[in-house]
């Protein structure tokens, strides 16, 4: 199944870039990321958007989050 998250985008399309795509589209296709578009491809309908317009979609298996604890073990 195809579907789209709306958002502003925020991806490391390479090792050491960032980009951000503001009102972007993340398009996922059975749960994959298929690639992160300024606007829907032409001709692609997915068959649900999410729409995250104002919130920030960071696609990633990174644990954004600290704890006060974890400070002293940063490397």
């Amino acid at each position: 199944m195809l579907e789209a998250l709306k958002g502003t985008i925020i991806h490391a399309p390479k090792m050491g870039e960032t980009e951000i795509v503001e009102n972007g589209f993340l398009l996922l296709k059975d749960g994959a990321i298929e690639g992160v578009f300024s606007a829907l491809p032409e001709g692609v309908r997915p068959a649900r958007v999410y729409d995250f317009t104002g919130r920030l979609i960071v696609p990633s298996f990174s644990d954004l989050h600290l704890h006060a604890p974890q400070y002293a073990m940063l490397g």
